[in-house]
């Protein structure tokens, strides 16, 4: 788990240089949750222990159309599973949530194998 959190502050470094006005100078805060609630009311879980099993929300996320071409996409669509919710506290707070794409399949109907 070290190893993950040592590897998560280098690439949250890397990300943070790309970004215009979030900067970390000396010490800063991380909050990790388990899950957060939306601006829309809807709960996000990204937890190995909710009533001793595993939670980790499926979500989809609309894509930007100039990048749709990077991505294997459903109607607009990506999938994936949310396995980490993270505050920054900078000024201001970034909010982030590291998540896991799926492949997308395309179904054949007279075939029950993915194209």
């Amino acid at each position: 788990m070290q190893t993950g959190f040592a590897r998560f502050i280098g690439c949250l470094d890397s990300y943070l240089d790309l970004l215009d006005g979030f900067t970390i100078i000396g010490e800063t805060q991380i909050n990790i949750y388990g899950s957060v609630i939306l601006e829309n009311g809807a709960i996000m879980c990204a937890t190995n222990r909710y009533h001793n099993k595993v939670w980790f929300s499926d979500i989809a996320i609309s894509m930007d159309s100039e990048e749709s071409n990077d991505y294997i996409l459903d109607k607009g669509l990506c999938y994936g599973q949310a396995l980490l919710l993270a505050e920054v506290l900078t000024d201001p707070p970034l909010n982030l949530a590291l998540i896991q794409c799926y492949r997308v399949y395309t179904w054949c109907r007279s075939h029950s194998t993915p194209i």
